[in-house]
């Protein structure tokens, strides 16, 4: 069975869907970016559309969370981590800057 990947707009209203909160809709745009960007990545195995989600909600929950740090959740491998990681530290100000929306 083969799915098609989503595109980055699916990515995206699938995270605003999940997130569920208004407020959050530009968090959910970089989210969803970074997620498009790993799933085009030549990794050994990219990470689902759940396991986005589960990764979103839990930056959304833990705001003083590195994004980078949160890797883990996306990798199955060492080396898909690394990669994953360089992505998150790219994003991460533009990933912050949009969860302190909830702490306000």
């Amino acid at each position: 069975l083969y799915i098609n990947k989503k595109t980055k707009e699916e990515i995206c209203a699938i995270l605003k869907l999940k997130l569920g909160d208004d407020r959050l809709a530009t968090f959910a745009e970089i989210a969803s970016s970074c997620l498009f960007k790993m799933q085009s990545m030549n990794l050994r195995q990219t990470p689902s559309i759940s396991e986005g989600i589960t990764w979103a909600s839990y930056l959304c929950e833990h705001l003083d969370a590195d994004p980078a740090w949160t890797a883990s959740m996306l990798a199955k491998t060492k080396e898909d981590g690394q990669a994953i990681t360089k992505v998150l530290k790219e994003q991460a100000d533009s990933l912050n800057a949009a969860r302190k929306i909830i702490g306000e």
